[in-house]
């Protein structure tokens, strides 16, 4: 077999193959254009996620009733038959706890046969353990400081879900506009080798030229293979993210969200905007709120293992012989361990974790502050990058101009100028890629400085 014949054999071979592969992504052809404006619409709108987010806070109110000791009127019926006696005795009483001030009072009234009822009222007063209900009201801080928190950590959550969509939708746009820059490009050597063959512009074309042009279309489509299947595996995460059609096939914005950037606006003063985060970020409040929540644990815990001393005052009336009775009175419960081993081991386990915890927070405002500055200094990076692409491309594009001309008047070769082109070819893949890269970093930013989403966005309307 002839090497002509054999490469005749090939190449039909080879576009029957890519005819087939092409036929099953006929759907990339006709897709549907969403904007990232749209795209964050539908998918709070339709995605759970969203939903699981938001409806966190709605269990906040509830952590009181949940968390606190009960304040409800407790009625107690007590009622007892003696057999030697035959007499019935009933007792109703009520129990009211007002936990903020640490006071119980209660009431009971017993009814017995032959007019000997009684009647006993009382109150009782925490005096040391819980003095004067102080554990409770930190105890009802702490839920509040809590829920603050909570209420913040939601807001942060759906921040990030709010990145994690727009990071989405760049690598969208990445992967769409690599894959249509890919078909653009092999429409170029389509053409370029269609010249070839017909000698048009070019003065003399080796066969083995020719062969090579061939190859670099076989390359080309191969490239667009694997960027087609790319686009669908995003694809497919924009419709999950949506909620829309197994079969829908969408395209980005590209007008809404164009690859070209300027430089000059991405200029971050980093130690004034990280004053500003720490002096008025969410996330700085929140470790303020992390701080006092460790003191009312501390402050609990140590109030918890305090002696018990509770006093109490009352009144009762009773029958008692021949006469009723009427009298006030005065009691007190005192509660001491001793030789206590334990109350000691968990006061020093108290303070040890109290010191850990503002270690902690110590350390994520520290790990937070050096994240920031790694990521200002990518993004300062990446635009000193974007310069030295676009000089890069400015010169290879009169590289590849020079190359292109000098093989076509038979003065270079087919290799320089495709080493050129492709070079040239890279520089557009790598432009793509690093205004989307820069784009990426800059939500990152506003995320991570809580700028991305205002606290009253979340919950408006809600």
């Amino acid at each position: 077999m002839s090497i002509k014949k054999f490469f005749a054999i090939f190449f039909i071979i080879s576009s029957i193959f890519n005819n087939f592969l092409f036929a099953e992504n006929e759907g990339l052809t006709n897709p549907r254009t969403i904007s990232l404006e749209n795209f964050i619409s539908l998918a709070t709108q339709k995605n759970p996620e969203f939903e699981l987010i938001l409806i966190e806070q709605l269990k906040l109110k509830y952590n009181r009733y949940l968390k606190m000791p009960g304040e409800e009127l407790l009625v107690n019926i007590k009622t007892d038959y003696s057999f030697k006696s035959e007499e019935n005795v009933t007792n109703v009483g009520l129990t009211k706890l007002f936990s903020e001030a640490g006071l119980t009072a209660n009431a009971a009234y017993e009814y017995r046969s032959e007019n000997r009822d009684g009647f006993i009222f009382q109150i009782e007063q925490s005096l040391l353990k819980n003095a004067f209900g102080r554990a409770n009201r930190l105890k009802l801080e702490d839920i509040e400081v809590g829920n603050k928190m909570m209420t913040y950590e939601i807001i942060e959550a759906y921040e990030n879900y709010i990145a994690t969509l727009i990071h989405i939708y760049y690598d969208f746009c990445n992967t769409y506009s690599e894959l249509e820059l890919a078909k653009s490009l092999c429409d170029d050597s389509v053409k370029l080798n269609q010249n070839m063959k017909d000698k048009k512009g070019f003065s003399a074309v080796k066969q083995v030229d020719l062969n090579k042009s061939f190859l670099e279309i076989v390359n080309k489509k191969e490239k667009i293979k694997n960027l087609e299947i790319e686009f669908t595996k995003i694809n497919n995460l924009i419709i999950q993210a949506i909620r829309g059609g197994e079969k829908d096939v969408y395209s980005p914005d590209l007008n809404s969200e164009s690859l070209d950037i300027d430089l000059g606006k991405i200029n971050i003063d980093f130690l004034k905007e990280y004053q500003n985060f720490k002096n008025s970020s969410r996330t700085y409040f929140i470790y303020d709120l992390m701080k006092r929540k460790n003191i009312l644990y501390l402050e609990i815990g140590q109030d918890d293992l305090m002696d018990i001393l509770n006093l109490r005052l009352g009144y009762k009336d009773y029958y008692e012989e021949s006469y009723f009775a009427k009298e006030f009175f005065v009691g007190a419960t005192f509660e001491k361990g001793f030789f206590d081993k334990k109350t000691a081991a968990l006061e020093e386990v108290l303070n040890i974790n109290y010191k850990k915890t503002n270690i902690s927070i110590e350390n994520q405002k520290y790990n937070i502050q050096v994240l920031l500055k790694n990521l200002y200094e990518n993004i300062m990076l990446q635009k000193e990058l974007i310069k030295y692409t676009d000089e890069k491309r400015a010169y290879m594009e009169q590289i590849a101009k020079d190359d292109t001309e000098a093989y076509a008047t038979g003065k270079g070769s087919y290799n320089d100028m495709i080493k050129s082109v492709n070079m040239l070819e890279g520089c557009k893949y790598e432009k793509i890629a690093r205004v989307l890269a820069i784009k990426k970093m800059m939500i990152d930013w506003k995320n991570i400085t809580d700028q991305l989403v205002k606290n009253n966005e979340l919950f408006k309307g809600n």
